[in-house]
């Protein structure tokens, strides 16, 4: 009895001392809950606690992890959490949460667990690898890249004893950690000794057909590529023009165009893609060696010749030798190599005939010298933008319709109304339909009163329900037909709306003032007439062209597309020696664009916009 008694003191001596160790914090205490995560009873309320408090602290300093006040509790609970979870092996769902914790609270006291995360052994756990990965990508940690780089070869490697077998859907994720976490750190240490291997990961990635990777890795690759900017990339963006997913059938070249304006060296980009609109590229012909001779586009050489002259307009790089090119391709008449090649490329190629092509070659590269601002092509459209008297005296085209489009759009990017509108005004006397719209759009914003004439007539004698009587039978369905009096409305309606941007500009005059405050208005059904007004006015003036930057800058988040394609038209043109600030700007409006799903192809011009940005911002 006695002998029990001394036990029972000892034990009831020990548990009182414990109690006075965790009876040394109280509840607001920073470690009082991360002891409690160490005892497996409660763990899950204990990390919870520590979630909600961080969150508060998180919340009160407006989202910053490095406020002093968020700092100084996760240099507290970092250090003790990161000891518990590399002594918890048996608690795999509770380690998990743990990492997502330290990953949330972006202290670099952590990085040792991350980067510990994303080393591939025998045994490896997919979520934390992408949990450390993107941690260590938001921190910009160098010291991530080697490991990294060793997993990607791992990977690799994997596949290879599998005969090449495609990556599995847990080895596509985890490449695609590698992948976004790789660009990110190199982004923040562009000189990083890293880099070279990098760009060479990536470059393989891009040329790897989706048979052996899902294609989204190949997409990231070739944004990644444009955004590190490394002239070494340009051989792979160029193959991935022409790339398309053989398992998803997508194509990476839009991808590919806006990457391409992010390198830096312009000049070295011009030369590749002149290499290979002429179809002079080995590597490229390589590559796409099978595609050459059965893929009805890339076996008709006039489409890399095509892509080539589009892109190098909206590249806005104008050096004598692109105007010698693009100029060369406007006056283009006698049969040339690309002729040639197209000739022995088998029957699919024989569906255009030289004479044909040759008319599109001179369009393309009338539009691409017109986006590029040069305005001596401008003469050139009226000279061959052919009209001729019919019966009764009235204007008929004397060009294809296909042809006077492609001049229409030159004359557009031009915007130069008294040079422009004469012509404009005499095609729309043509009366033709198929010209009808884009005519009176180019004459909405930027031509005067002479035009408004024309258009009311247009709309006056348009007659939706006497069309529906004239072209549909009595018994033909009633949908086809509401549908179509609906677009014969929404025709009026258009015209309406460009005669109402006459009127606007009309009362603008030569005030900056007035046609920026109308571009200001997000809603503004005015806002392309208003942009491109302001641009006119600012062109060549110093102190207006800074008057439209800034306020057009302020408006660039405005998700409808013809208003941000007038303002990116604009702002890019109107900052030939860049901007610091406006690179801040649209990084800024890229950014949110990117979070939105229904914003992505708006992204993507902003981004190819700030390439262009930062190539000039000294």
């Amino acid at each position: 009895m006695k002998r029990f008694s001394v036990a029972f003191l000892l034990l009831t001596f020990v548990g009182v001392s414990f109690a006075a160790v965790g009876c040394g914090r109280d509840e607001n205490d920073p470690l009082y809950w991360v002891e409690k995560v160490s005892q497996r009873q409660g763990r899950e309320l204990a990390l919870k606690k520590i979630s909600e408090a961080f969150g508060r602290l998180k919340q009160a300093a407006n989202g910053s992890v490095s406020a002093p006040e968020v700092k100084a509790y996760t240099d507290k609970v970092v250090p003790e959490l990161s000891k518990i979870y590399k002594g918890m092996n048996r608690d795999r769902v509770n380690r998990l949460e743990i990492i997502k914790l330290l990953s949330q609270m972006g202290n670099p006291l952590a990085n040792e667990i991350f980067l510990d995360g994303i080393v591939l052994g025998r045994s490896y756990d997919q979520q934390i690898f992408i949990i450390s990965a993107n941690a260590l990508g938001r921190s910009g940690v160098v010291e991530a890249l080697p490991k990294l780089l060793a997993a990607h070869e791992s990977l690799v490697a994997d596949r290879t004893i599998r005969g090449n077998s495609p990556f599995t859907n847990r080895e596509n994720e985890i490449e695609e950690a590698v992948v976004n976490t790789s660009i990110s750190i190199l982004l923040k240490n562009p000189t990083a000794p890293e880099r070279t291997k990098v760009v060479e990961v990536l470059d393989a990635i891009a040329d790897t057909r989706d048979t052996m990777q899902d294609l989204r890795l190949n997409m990231k690759a070739v944004k990644g590529l444009g955004q590190i900017g490394d002239s070494a990339s340009i051989p792979t963006l160029i193959r991935a023009i022409a790339m398309m997913g053989e398992v998803q059938k997508v194509g990476l070249g839009p991808f590919a165009f806006v990457s391409l304006q992010q390198i830096p060296d312009r000049n070295a980009v011009v030369e590749a893609i002149m290499k290979f609109a002429r179809g002079k590229d080995a590597a490229f012909n390589d590559f796409f060696k099978e595609e050459l001779q059965a893929d009805p586009m890339l076996k008709v050489p006039v489409w890399p010749l095509q892509q080539s002259i589009d892109f190098l307009g909206l590249l806005n790089y104008s050096t004598p030798k692109v105007i010698e090119f693009l100029t060369a391709e406007l006056n283009h008449n006698d049969p040339d190599d690309v002729d040639k090649v197209s000739a022995e490329r088998g029957e699919g190629a024989q569906k255009f005939d030289a004479a044909g092509w040759a008319t599109w070659r001179r369009n393309w590269a009338a539009v691409a010298l017109s986006q590029l601002g040069h305005k001596p092509v401008l003469d050139v459209i009226k000279e061959r933008f052919k009209l001729k008297k019919g019966k009764g005296g009235k204007l008929e085209l004397d060009v294809t319709v296909e042809e006077a489009v492609g001049f229409l759009r030159a004359i557009g990017y031009l915007q130069y109304p008294e040079d422009s509108c004469p012509l404009l005004l005499d095609v729309a006397k043509t009366g033709s339909e198929a010209l009808r719209d884009k005519v009176f759009y180019y004459g909405g914003i930027m031509c005067g009163d002479e035009f408004r004439a024309v258009m009311k007539e247009e709309h006056d004698k348009i007659d939706c329900k006497k069309m529906i009587l004239e072209r549909f039978p009595e018994d033909a369905d009633p949908d086809e037909k509401k549908k179509a009096e609906g677009d014969c409305n929404t025709l009026k309606n258009r015209i309406k709306t460009y005669m109402d941007e006459i009127s606007f500009a009309k009362k603008c005059g030569k005030d900056v003032g007035c046609f920026l405050q109308a571009a200001t208005v997000k809603d503004n059904p005015n806002m392309e007439a208003a942009i491109y007004g302001a641009y006119r006015l600012a062109r060549g003036d110093a102190g207006k062209s800074k008057q439209v930057v800034e306020a057009l800058a302020k408006v660039l988040d405005n998700p409808v597309m013809a208003a941000l394609e007038a303002n990116l038209f604009a702002l890019d043109r109107l900052t030939p020696n860049g901007d610091k600030v406006l690179i801040e700007r649209a990084e800024q409006v890229r950014q949110g664009f990117v979070s939105q799903q229904a914003y992505k192809d708006r992204a993507r011009l902003v981004e190819a916009f700030l390439g262009h940005l930062k190539a000039r911002t000294k």
